[in-house]
């Protein structure tokens, strides 16, 4: 729908691309697996064949960039344009994106038609700041230690991540400018909003802000010319609701060869929120391993996703 003619602002451009920009595609399974997806979606939905969709595969490794284009199964796409790939790292904010199959550079203001973001847990792995509104309503930021368990020689180890261990300062702070607004434009808002709803309670609730997922969407949006659309499908493990959250003190960590937090997607879809988007999120599935949540949230940068019946119509009925 997002592609159809006529049915989204700012109108399509039928001679430029439509790009798709997965994070952190890591192995390419669902990035190959999309690229089918498509070709049979073509012969149902005409007006795919006339569009120039190119799928960006992105990851900040280049090991993980030479593997899929070295990789069989992913030659054909890469051969007729419809995949590319490219570096990005969460942890720092970007102007521009460098194809590195086409070579197209894509710059600040460059992109013309709205933009499509793909993440699979990759949202639990982005950057976060720690906050707790504790008993008495006051908004602290957890400022983190991490230490390992013995002195380490070698600090390539890799097993190294299994013997950190990790404590908390906590600072107060003032949500209302936490966060330069030109680099998160409604992160303040969130955390007022945080504030407001946690400080009353009579008990402490701890919680993540999302900076890594917000960084991300807005260096998507930078991109983009003459309009700020950007579509972005998220499924990871995570928090949907604010209740969720409620009473929990600390930040669990999971150590799986890298480490990983519980994303915080009630916040990434506020975040949507307070710059003018609008955000839906599919009813928390509880998974058999102890607290971890499978949660799937669609997330549009500007506007109503009511204005895509047929996606958000579709979004609620298979999730």
């Amino acid at each position: 729908e997002m592609l159809d003619e006529g049915t989204v602002v700012p109108r399509l451009h039928k001679d430029e691309p439509i790009y798709i920009v997965e994070y952190g595609a890591g192995c390419g399974r669902l990035a190959f697996y999309l690229l089918r997806a498509f070709e049979e979606l073509s012969s149902t939905y005409r007006f795919l064949k006339r569009m120039k969709i190119v799928y960006v595969m992105t990851d900040f490794t280049m090991a993980n960039v030479q593997f899929w284009r070295d990789h069989d199964m992913l030659q054909p796409y890469f051969q007729d344009g419809r995949l590319d790939c490219a570096l990005a790292d969460a942890t720092e904010p970007f102007n521009d994106l460098e194809l590195l199959v086409s070579g197209v550079r894509l710059t600040e203001g460059s992109v013309v038609n709205p933009m499509i973001c793909v993440c699979n847990y990759f949202m639990c792995i982005t950057p976060a700041d720690a906050f707790l509104v504790d008993r008495a309503g006051t908004l602290t930021e957890g400022l983190v230690t991490s230490r390992s368990e013995r002195e380490d020689e070698d600090l390539t180890d890799e097993t190294i991540i299994s013997r950190i261990r990790k404590t908390f300062t906590q600072t107060p702070v003032d949500p209302a400018t936490r966060y330069p607004a030109p680099d998160h434009p409604a992160l303040n808002l969130v955390l007022q909003e945080y504030h407001e709803l946690l400080r009353d309670k009579g008990y402490p609730t701890s919680f993540l802000m999302p900076v890594g997922a917000t960084r991300c969407v807005e260096g998507l949006v930078r991109l983009c010319r003459g309009h700020d659309c950007v579509l972005t499908l998220c499924g990871d493990k995570g928090y949907t609701q604010l209740a969720e959250l409620e009473g929990r003190v600390g930040y669990p960590m999971s150590v799986e060869g890298s480490f990983s937090f519980m994303a915080n997607m009630d916040g990434i879809g506020r975040y949507f929120s307070a710059r003018g988007g609008s955000v839906m999120h599919n009813p928390v599935k509880v998974e058999a391993q102890g607290d971890t949540c499978l949660s799937v949230g669609l997330y549009l940068t500007t506007g109503q996703l009511a204005s895509l019946p047929h996606c958000s119509t579709a979004f609620s009925e298979e999730l």
